[in-house]
């Protein structure tokens, strides 16, 4: 195909004269590619590839450029405040001689940012902590020093404690209780005697001895005492009566204080006794023991043989009831409980004597 012609330019046309010529940008030259490197012919080697190509395929090695230098800009230094007029000495005043005018106070330190250096304060609670702890320490120091080193230094080594025997604490000593007399009235003779002995032998010989001593239709008491006071009803009972095995049972029913005596008359001396009965006593038991008595021999009761004796009665005597033996010469076995005592004689006249000098 033929190219089509552009139209011919109109000389006379002002349009296109009165416009600018816009110059036309250079055009940038294009640089050609580098040639490729041509790698050589490969070679046959003994692992399959040539030389030249593992030359060809060895790393380029990495070059690390330094890194370009910082620099710290800071801002400068404010410039000082004036100090005004009435915050300086006057001239000839201490402290500035001369005539320039000087600020009283120094300007607060300005850090590298400008600012006012701000003082920090110390830690409070630390320091306390540790004047605490210190002086825990001291103290307990000191306190092992003088509880446990000291006395490490001074106590000498003492030898093992021995504990020694204690002696047995000795037995109480209880006074004899005093002798109480059964008699309210006075009786005729009151004596005391402490036999070396006590039998019946040495009980009937002692009795004996009052017959001279005694008047006529009266009583003395004659009191038995050993190295611990008065003698006790149930060992005066059983020295008194040895055959009489219950003898030593009385203490069961009796209080160990008795009155002991003789009854004297025309017909001889004749002697009595009277026992305390303990409160609380079972009566029932007693005439039991008093039964057993009664079947015992009683002949150790009299001075002087009483000879037979007549099998045991019950009478009344006041308001009294006692039972009784009958025998002769003037001779009967009496025995009576007169308000809480027991009352015994060998005759009759001395059961009345007796419990006449009692208040009855």
């Amino acid at each position: 195909m033929d190219p089509v012609p552009f139209p011919p330019t109109n000389s006379n046309n002002n349009l296109g004269s009165n416009l600018p010529q816009i110059p036309k940008p250079p055009v940038a030259s294009v640089v050609p590619p580098p040639p490729k490197p041509q790698l050589p012919r490969p070679e046959a080697t003994m692992l399959g590839v040539s030389k030249p190509i593992l030359e060809a395929v060895k790393p380029t090695p990495t070059v690390v450029k330094p890194a370009p230098e910082l620099t710290l800009r800071t801002q400068a230094a404010p410039k000082p405040t004036p100090v005004p007029d009435f915050l300086t000495l006057p001239t000839g005043q201490a402290g500035s001689p001369g005539t320039a005018k000087e600020p009283i106070f120094t300007p607060e330190t300005n850090n590298l940012l400008g600012g006012p250096v701000e003082e920090l304060e110390a830690p409070r609670s630390h320091t306390l902590l540790w004047i605490l702890v210190s002086a825990a320490t001291v103290i307990g120091l000191v306190l092992m020093g003088y509880f446990v080193v000291y006395p490490l230094l001074t106590d000498s080594p003492t030898a093992p404690l021995t504990e020694e025997p204690t002696a047995p604490a000795p037995l109480p000593i209880t006074e004899p209780a005093p002798h109480v007399s059964a008699f309210t009235l006075e009786p005729a003779v009151r004596i005391s005697v402490e036999p070396a002995t006590l039998d019946a032998a040495t009980i009937t010989g002692l009795l004996k001895t009052q017959r001279n001593a005694t008047p006529n239709q009266s009583i003395s008491e004659v009191v038995f005492k050993n190295a611990s006071g008065q003698v006790p009803f149930a060992t005066f009972l059983g020295a008194l009566l040895p055959n009489f095995l219950d003898a030593s049972s009385a203490s069961t029913w009796f209080t160990d204080d008795f009155t002991s005596f003789v009854y004297k008359n025309s017909l001889g001396v004749w002697p009595g006794y009277v026992a305390k009965l303990k409160e609380g006593a079972n009566v029932e038991s007693l005439n039991q023991w008093l039964m057993a008595l009664e079947k015992n021999d009683l002949s150790g009761f009299y001075v002087n043989p009483p000879g037979t004796l007549g099998a045991f009665r019950s009478g009344t005597y006041k308001s009294f009831s006692d039972r009784f033996s009958p025998g002769s010469s003037g001779a009967s076995f009496n025995y009576a409980l007169v308000n809480g005592w027991l009352v015994i004689n060998t005759s009759f006249d001395g059961l009345k004597e007796s419990t006449r000098l009692m208040g009855y």
